[in-house]
């Protein structure tokens, strides 16, 4: 008997473990966050909002901010003396360039984001923005470009500085912007580089290590990690959560685990396989409302439909009340054209836009003119001094007429 109530327990114990949401994982990065790449909603946040120290997770914005600069990527330059100056000084990792090597703007950003370079970051700061300085204030302003409030830098490679900082959430959110570019997201998808002159050869460090420590980094599409002793290990990902493209950035993992940052990020990954899934939130042809078109005829009302499927990667039970259809355009009114703009159709999940369209006529709305004449204030208005006239005209008739009545009887 007492073996069977052992039995029962120990039963129940796995299948109470089996439902365990995978939310209750432990991150083992003390900063993290997952946004769709796609719409930028927030799949998964620990302390995302946190100021942090970036590390080279700076490199991100290093190589977009190059990208916009440069206008031809086989353009060689050559590595100077400044290229390199103060890199073995502050520790900072290095593509290993020597002076008076002739290398491209292409093979100095495979240089920035795989072996993490300093001495690249200052090539491109020297060739494209004049000065270190130049380029730094340009990262800035890429930044407030975006909107974000969070973050400050005072260098390109991410070395330690206390008035260098950011957010896990900002982070990914530059990721999601530069991942746009064409040219950054093949340099910040590539494991392994040669450069164009065959002198360097370089792997993602991101990966590479993690690879060689047995971790899955099978999901991870592309990478840019970090370390410094203030930031500990940080990585920056695109990955793949079930055919749907997701950011992650992990900071401050926990050093005593080998590859940390990945370790994270699996847990992330695992998460959101489990939790979150495509969903389609709107059909082709759903209506979303009729609107009563003044000075219409015959009381016409307009239909606004969505004009394409809107999917979205949505938790497995979403509240449908969590979505929310606006539009700029509560009153109508005649005439309106075949072929018009009628104003925007905006649809959003927790207040991320999950679809935006602008609402086109496809009919002719005439103009009525009784509704217009009979319903119009300046009409209304017209009659009552029309009726005022008349009163003023039928009171001194009425007067006039009085009179003669008067002093003829």
């Amino acid at each position: 008997m007492k073996r069977k109530i052992i039995n029962t327990f120990l039963i129940v114990m796995i299948l109470l473990s089996s439902i365990v949401p995978v939310s209750a994982l432990e991150v083992i990065s003390e900063y993290a966050v997952a946004i769709d790449k796609e719409t930028g909603l927030i799949l998964y946040q620990k302390e995302d909002q946190e100021m942090m120290y970036p590390a080279s997770m700076t490199k991100i914005v290093t190589a977009i901010v190059a990208i916009n600069a440069i206008e031809d990527l086989d353009e060689t330059v050559v590595i100077s003396d400044a290229d390199l100056d103060g890199i073995w000084e502050t520790g900072a990792s290095a593509a290993w360039y020597y002076v008076g090597e002739v290398t491209t703007y292409k093979d100095l950003l495979y240089g920035v984001i795989l072996p993490s370079g300093a001495d690249a970051c200052q090539a491109l700061a020297y060739n494209l923005f004049g000065s270190i300085e130049a380029m730094v204030e340009a990262m800035n302003e890429y930044v407030a470009d975006l909107g974000l409030e969070n973050t400050n830098f005072t260098n390109l490679t991410g070395i330690h500085d206390e008035n260098h900082y950011s957010t896990a959430y900002d982070i990914a959110v530059i990721l999601q912007s530069a991942i746009e570019n064409e040219t950054f997201l093949e340099v910040f998808s590539t494991r392994s580089y040669a450069t164009s002159n065959e002198t360097h050869s370089w792997v993602s460090g991101g990966v590479y290590y993690s690879d060689l420590y047995g971790y899955d980094t099978s999901r991870i599409i592309g990478c840019k990690s970090g370390y410094t002793d203030e930031a500990q290990s940080c990585l920056a990902s695109l990955v793949d959560v079930n055919g749907r493209e997701v950011i992650v950035v992990t900071a401050k993992a926990d050093t005593t685990v080998s590859g940390a940052p990945v370790v994270s990020t699996n847990t992330i990954i695992d998460y959101l396989e489990v939790e979150y899934q495509d969903t389609v939130v709107y059909q082709v042809d759903d209506l979303v409302d009729s609107i009563f078109v003044e000075n219409a005829v015959d009381d016409m009302m307009f239909d606004v439909f969505i004009d394409q499927e809107v999917i979205a990667f949505l938790p497995i039970d979403f509240d449908y009340e969590e979505l929310s259809i606006t539009y700029d355009f509560d009153q109508l009114s005649a005439p309106i054209e075949e072929g018009e703009s009628i104003g925007t159709i905006t649809c959003s999940y927790q207040g991320i836009v999950l679809y935006e369209k602008e609402v086109i006529s496809t009919q002719n709305i005439e103009l009525s003119i009784t509704t217009l004449l009979f319903g119009s204030p300046l009409f209304i208005a017209l009659c009552v001094v029309l009726i005022l006239i008349g009163i003023c005209f039928g009171i001194r008739y009425y007067n006039k007429y009085k009179k003669m009545y008067l002093r003829r009887y």
